[in-house]
């Protein structure tokens, strides 16, 4: 397959170089002509493969198919014997993927299917008349190499592995952005053929950088599923993304099933436990706050080290704020009841509905409709009076809104506004937070909660479907 069937230019740059001395053939029609010096430096798969006296690399694994080593001989056959000398041409080396299989891919990302050794000798003739360049399409067209190769594979798992192996020459990735559920299936492919290869540092920040070019799309959909979105951010070590995962999972954890919590990757769920716990921390400190708060206007100051309590502090000074008194009386009757009825912290929601009453203000809550019903019981006042009083009680519900505030502060990338949040986002994550992902040591995918604590193998990749 030419160069710009893969998406190249057709020039001589990736996927087929003029000087590369590896074919890698996907199925028939489609191969890369690549670099071996290269592919050993940049991944670890290449490095065992062409080890001086390695075995072939046919082990089992969960990937998108098996890279296996097909020899190729630099010489020519004894007979006939061609009209000119032949030269001596460079190795080539052809390695065929195996094990692709349609039905299971779907699903699990590449199942186990163990690949069958290779040993295939290839003729390269290598003559004035027919170079080896020109000879290529017949070698890969050799029966014996056609039989091993996967005659129907989808065009997406082509993508897949140009865009893996793009990544270490620095190619650009193609990736369908038709949906965010097509992209990480994508990105799930991707990871796992990096895992294979033993290349998921160089692949991991490109694929992080083609999700997030996606916007606020990706955003929403992290704010729908953040569960099914730590599984990948940690899988392809995307540190925004997973710095954004776990904001919305410490907002939302007091509401997270078993199931959820055990579909956690097992390795951050203390992360994840850690930042809920720290907004417990934020909200019981705003409770403390709340049930000792004063409004600031109540207050005639402190008396000055040395002096004497005066005009300030009279019966006079209070009794001009005597509305002002009536009002916080009012506010402090409204936490009494919402404290009682277990509205804050402890609450379903996380106590989410009460700091947002408080922080939104206005008719949130002590409305007009409120008021009137006190003032038809057991304080009634004039019309004058009454509004006097409602204007002190607006006062005072603006000042007790800087109380709650630092719960409404975002953290996340997501606009709390406009998307109608229905939990908190103010957990900070730094990025000396996220050091201990490695990503550029690669991430090591581990247990699920609740798997044995013996327990080494590591588990199927899966994809999860992601609104």
């Amino acid at each position: 397959m030419s160069a710009a069937n893969l998406g190249g230019d057709g020039g001589d740059g990736f996927p087929e170089f003029n000087d590369g001395n590896v074919i890698i053939i996907i199925a028939a029609g489609y191969q890369f002509k690549l670099h071996l010096d290269h592919l050993k430096r940049s991944a670890e798969r290449f490095r065992k493969l062409f080890a001086e006296g390695a075995a072939s690399a046919n082990q089992s694994e969960a990937v998108y198919g098996k890279l296996s080593r097909i020899t190729a001989v630099d010489e020519a056959p004894a007979a006939p014997p061609p009209r000119k000398k032949a030269k001596k041409a460079d190795a080539t080396h052809y390695l065929v993927l195996q094990g692709v299989d349609e039905r299971d891919l779907d699903t699990n990302c590449g199942v186990l299917v163990p690949t069958v050794s290779l040993s295939i000798t290839v003729w390269q003739l290598a003559t004035d008349n027919c170079p080896v360049e020109q000879n290529k399409d017949a070698i890969i067209q050799n029966p014996m190499i056609a039989g091993n190769l996967n005659a129907k594979i989808e065009q997406r798992y082509i993508r897949l592995w140009r865009n893996v192996l793009g990544a270490l020459y620095h190619a650009d990735m193609t990736l369908d952005q038709t949906d965010l559920a097509t992209l990480i299936k994508d990105s799930v492919g991707m990871v796992s053929i990096a895992r294979y290869l033993g290349c998921l540092p160089v692949v991991s920040y490109r694929i992080e950088h083609a999700l997030i070019s996606q916007g606020d799309t990706l955003w929403k959909s992290i704010l729908n599923n953040p569960v099914a979105w730590m599984d990948l951010a940690w899988r392809v070590g995307a540190r925004d993304i997973f710095k954004e995962c776990l904001i919305h999972l410490a907002g939302i954890f007091h509401r997270l099933t078993a199931d959820e919590k055990r579909s956690i990757p097992y390795e951050v769920f203390s992360k994840v436990e850690e930042k809920a716990q720290l907004l417990e921390r934020y909200k019981a400190s705003v409770d403390f706050r709340l049930a000792s708060w004063i409004s600031p206007d109540l207050k005639p100051g402190p008396i000055p080290p040395g002096g004497k309590v005066g005009q300030d502090h009279g019966r006079t000074a209070y009794a001009d704020q005597i509305y002002m008194w009536i009002a916080q009386h009012l506010f402090d009757h409204f936490l009494k009841f919402a404290f009682q009825n277990g509205d804050n912290r402890g609450a379903p929601d996380g106590g989410f509905h009460f700091y947002q009453t408080i922080y939104r203000g206005g008719d949130a809550y002590l409305k007009k409709s409120d008021q009137d019903r006190f003032h038809q019981g057991d304080c009634p006042m004039t019309p004058k009076a009454q509004r006097v009083l409602f204007n002190a009680i607006a006062d005072l519900k603006i000042q007790a809104k800087e109380v709650v505030r630092p719960l409404f502060t975002n953290a996340a990338k997501i606009d709390r506004e406009k998307e109608k949040l229905l939990h908190f986002t103010c957990v900070p994550v730094t990025d000396e937070e996220l050091e201990w992902l490695h990503i550029m040591k690669g991430i090591k995918k581990g247990k699920s909660r609740g798997e044995g604590e013996g327990e080494e193998e590591e588990s199927d990749e899966s994809e999860h479907a992601v609104a």
